[in-house]
């Protein structure tokens, strides 16, 4: 009987043990508070748990072999909703209802890489399975009592966003939630400054997740080295923050290319997301200005054209032809990625419809998508291998933004050579800040900012400090290529070549991050097609 009770004893204390390490665990993944707090957390429950199950250890039922090991309680599945959060939070760095949503309808069964999400938040799940298991011995146990058991499914509800929010958005109507649509502007009205001038191309690269902060040598190399050039020679944006619903790739593309935040409506028309028929239909982005007047339009991207629904959006908004992962294959073979084919791959295509474009006389915009630093730890095209310059020593994700980067200056400077940039805007950004990744760890020291460079076609060098977002880039984009408009705004931004002020830099970042997330009215609105009486004229 003694030794049962040892046996008992110790499988109790390994229990509590369990608990505090994964309440320790999940503090150091929410928080990120200092060393010592979280030693101190651990050991207070520790502590409390050992206490707790001291006493329930002295009860006869614990002294009998055939004891339940063991037993249901209330709290599990507010837990395992928690640590769905966790997860998010650990391995993305942020949770959106919206953008969860999307993504699970719309192509998160890319080959390879939901698996690649999961070995990188190996560490959470263990920690959210362990603590499931270990409370459900202490409840066999009679560790955890009732009371206890109650407090812990009200906090597990209370502290997690995934509930709270929703429960708190329907209990307490936002002002705020007409005030999105209020800033919208339909830009299709727009006009020419000179409609007997050539219009002008565009080349738009969105780089992936290659925000501003690694141009820090010190901390991350010459990483960015290969663009440098290219963002002191033209418009340069030194203080893009990151909006809400931005935060994401085609967050970022919707923003960019529309000047709206991506709103999605997958609450209110799941439908519409599924069939995936059309994509914001109720927007006037770029190429719904642009291909009535001639413009001819390409996508570019290294992941299945569905993935996201990608295609279907270029294809609604003016693009006569967009190309992922395997059309790319057939005109540019090479070594491929997990996902679809490499950044290499995706630029010889991209180059090639230059060519074609250049050779047509006609006006185009060419838009490409690449990869390369792609969380968790980034993916370099296989030309790169050994090129980069990059200590072995050094995460991967580093050698991917500096290959990638290094291909974006070849594709660049080579074009330019052969005289295929004349008359053309060139673009420059991240898609969205870096999402967690092998050198998040150096990024949270940063006031960090999206990247945002502009130049040629007679763009003079510029550095704008005032505050702006993704969605003000197409405005400014809509600006350059010569075309006015009131108060220099288009979507709900604002042009950085006018001296308006844009949306965050009139209500600051966190007001402008609440009118957008508590918006009803403009997620109505862009997902609903527009009718001929609603068309605006011009």
């Amino acid at each position: 009987m003694k030794q049962h009770w040892i046996k008992a004893r110790i499988g109790g204390l390994c229990a509590c043990a369990t608990v505090a390490l994964a309440i320790g665990f999940f503090v150091s993944v929410v928080a990120k508070p200092p060393t010592w707090i979280l030693v101190l957390v651990a050991g207070l429950t520790f502590a409390c748990l050992a206490l707790l199950d001291a006493n329930a250890t002295k009860s006869a039922k614990m002294l009998k072999p055939e004891g339940r090991r063991v037993q249901f309680y209330l709290a599990l599945f507010p837990l395992l909703i928690y640590g769905v959060w966790i997860f998010f939070m650990d391995t993305f760095g942020y949770f959106n209802w919206g953008a969860t949503l999307f993504h699970l309808t719309a192509g998160l069964g890319v080959p390879g890489v939901a698996g690649n999400y999961f070995v990188h938040g190996f560490w959470t799940i263990l920690a959210v399975g362990a603590l499931l298991y270990a409370l459900a011995v202490l409840k066999a146990r009679g560790s955890l009592s009732r009371a206890l058991d109650i407090t812990l499914a009200l906090v597990a509800v209370i502290a997690n966003p995934m509930i709270s929010g929703p429960v708190k958005a329907a209990a307490f109507p936002s002002p705020f939630k007409e005030v999105l649509a209020s800033h919208y502007v339909d830009a299709k009205p727009l006009v020419l400054n000179d409609p007997g001038s050539a219009p002008r191309n565009v080349l738009h690269i969105l780089l992936e997740s290659t925000e501003r902060s690694f141009f820090d040598e010190a901390q991350f190399g010459d990483v960015m080295a290969p663009l440098v050039s290219f963002d002191k020679r033209g418009f340069s944006a030194h203080n893009m923050m990151e909006a809400a619903n931005t935060n994401h790739s085609i967050g970022g593309a919707v923003a960019a290319l529309c000047g709206v935040p991506f709103q999605n409506d997958a609450f209110v028309e799941p439908g519409t997301l599924k069939a995936f028929q059309t994509f914001l239909p109720g927007l006037t982005c770029l190429g719904d200005v642009l291909e009535p007047k001639g413009y001819k339009m390409a996508y570019f991207s290294g992941w299945p054209i569905d993935f996201l629904g990608q295609g279907v959006f270029y294809s609604s908004h003016g693009y006569e032809a967009v190309y992922g992962a395997d059309e790319i294959k057939l005109i540019a073979p090479g070594a491929g990625e997990i996902f679809g084919v490499d950044d290499d791959q995706v630029l010889r295509a991209s180059y090639k419809k230059l060519e074609e474009y250049g050779r047509s006389n006609t006006p185009f915009v060419i838009t490409v998508g690449l990869s390369g630093g792609h969380a968790p730890d980034g993916f370099a095209a296989e030309v790169c291998r050994g090129k980069t310059g990059i200590g072995d020593d050094k995460p991967n994700i580093l050698h991917a933004m500096k290959c990638t980067n290094m291909l974006v200056a070849d594709f660049i400077n080579r074009a330019e050579a052969e005289g295929l940039l004349e008359d053309t805007i060139v673009v420059l950004q991240s898609d969205h800040l870096g999402h967690e990744n092998t050198v998040s760890d150096a990024l949270g020291g940063y006031d960090r900012r999206n990247l945002f460079v502009m130049f040629g076609a007679g763009l003079q060098p510029h550095i704008h400090h005032a505050p702006a977002t993704t969605f003000d880039i197409y405005p400014t984009l809509l600006q350059a290529l010569g075309y006015e408009y009131e108060r220099g705004k288009a979507g709900v931004g604002t042009s950085l070549l006018s001296s308006n002020k844009t949306l965050v830099e009139i209500e600051g970042l966190e007001t402008t991050n609440r009118i957008i997330n508590d918006d009803v009215v403009l997620r109505r609105q862009i997902w609903r097609p527009l009718t001929s009486s609603e068309e605006p004229s011009g």
